[in-house]
């Protein structure tokens, strides 16, 4: 069905308003969390209930990176009666082929992020986040294998600031994973027979969630054995859903929400292999980028899951309330502005090739698109001064398959490039720009 904007929204629309964007959020057990972009264009934090937001406080600071994925950890599990609060945050991101993350806490019932990064050792992008347990689980890529010369492989690193172990995995490089959850297995959900192993107590199951070369979604479960992430089992696909989203456990089962392609918004929940179809929504043409569950009834009388999605529509970030009831979840019918996040910048271009995500003040590039493609994929370069730039691809083993550029680019609008598959297998591949005072690499999926 239709959903509908909230009147709120409405109003926002016609007075107009400059660019914002809301990309992540988690429950801290005291209130929602959400990290998005200002004016500026830097990242920064609003926290609190759906139409009840509060004022925005600084965000993560990855100095022109990119955030990839937001995570929190009750202090109660950390033996250091120094830190304050009872929430960590942890934000993970990317910069320059390195995979940082930027520690936050709760102050005085507030969040707040400290300054400086710290690199994730051996992973050159990560991609998803989540607390299970004793530590937090990072999921990423880094450099790895068996060979002669390193090749990008999945890997986990897992531990907290300051102290990470990396496992590589064994995945198959077709698949891109593109976000985690874990679920506590001394909560049990089901029967036996859904175990792949008898449970340990305490540990985790894990969930990682992503798309095959054609683009469709699949799911893959793990387990924290021993204190150690590990992935075992199959992929198995997710139906009705193209690209997965955002994935969270909800105290009963796993919840991925995930683009059907067609302008709306397919809900799924259970486990893989037992998947069942809620009833979709749509933000009106806008872009849906993260979901968080209150696990308990801190926010409702009943005893249900609080369900918040987050996202962009008409250059504002949004929020759609819901919630889970008997394990089916539900979503309201009117998302509504989050105006912390409002900003009034001037205008970005339009989504498409030429939008550029996390750009810096040095260059950027743009996300392919579209992504996966089957024959051509569009994207673009943006350089804040003049400078020599090559623009090259890679495949998944670090080869160069095609230069589109090798020469000065002028800075101002957007340069265009296009990356035509000509006879090139399917696969996932690496469009690089690197500059003089900047570099930056966009995976694609090429889907024959």
């Amino acid at each position: 069905m239709k959903r509908l904007i909230g009147y709120t929204l409405a109003l926002f629309l016609l007075l107009g308003s400059g660019l914002a964007h809301a990309q992540s959020a988690v429950w801290t057990g005291d209130y929602f969390v959400v990290v998005g972009k200002n004016e500026k264009q830097q990242y920064a934090v609003t926290y609190g209930y759906h139409l009840k937001w509060h004022e925005i406080k600084a965000g993560p600071d990855f100095r022109g990176g990119t955030l990839a994925d937001l995570a929190t950890a009750p202090l109660a599990a950390r033996d250091d009666a120094r830190l304050p609060g009872r929430y960590e945050l942890l934000a993970v991101g990317n910069l320059d082929g390195q995979a940082y993350v930027v520690t936050g806490y709760e102050y005085a019932t507030e969040p707040r992020f400290l300054d400086g990064m710290e690199p994730v050792p051996s992973l050159t992008t990560a991609t998803a986040a989540v607390w299970a347990g004793p530590h937090y689980v990072v999921l990423g890529r880094g450099m790895g294998g068996d060979g002669v010369l390193p090749t990008p492989r999945d890997m986990v690193a897992y531990g907290r600031p300051g102290d990470w172990q990396v496992v590589q995995l064994p995945f198959n490089d077709e698949l891109r994973f593109t976000h985690l959850a874990a679920a506590p297995l001394a909560r049990p959900y089901g029967d036996a027979a859904t175990w792949k192993r008898p449970p340990i107590v305490p540990t985790y199951q894990l969930l990682a969630v992503g798309t095959y070369p054609d683009g469709s979604a699949f799911a893959m479960l793990g387990y924290e054995i021993d204190g150690v992430p590990t992935f075992t089992d199959q992929p198995l696909p997710i139906p009705e859903i193209v690209n997965p989203i955002s994935v969270e456990w909800t105290g009963r089962d796993y919840l991925v929400v995930g683009d059907r392609g067609d302008g709306q918004f397919g809900v799924m929940y259970g486990l893989p292999g037992r998947w069942a179809r809620a009833e979709d929504f749509t933000l009106d043409g806008g872009q849906f980028t993260g979901l968080a569950v209150a696990p308990h009834a801190s926010i409702l009388p009943d005893p249900q899951y609080e369900l918040l999605s987050v996202g962009t529509l008409k250059k504002m970030a949004v929020s759609l309330a819901g919630r889970a009831v008997g394990g089916v979840p539900e979503f309201d019918r009117g998302c509504s502005l989050i105006p912390e996040l409002r900003g009034t910048a001037q205008d970005p271009p339009s989504p498409g090739p030429a939008y550029v995500v996390g750009a810096s003040e040095a260059g950027a590039v743009s996300a392919p698109y579209p992504n996966p493609f089957d024959a051509r994929a569009v994207f673009s370069v943006t350089v804040g001064e003049d400078q020599r730039v090559r623009v090259a691809v890679y495949d998944a083993l670090g080869r160069e398959v095609a230069v589109l550029h090798d020469g000065v680019l002028a800075a101002g609008p957007a340069h265009t490039f296009a990356f035509e598959a000509g006879v090139l297998s399917s696969g996932r591949y690496l469009v690089r720009a690197q500059g003089e005072r900047f570099v930056q690499t966009r995976p694609v999926v090429l889907a024959r």
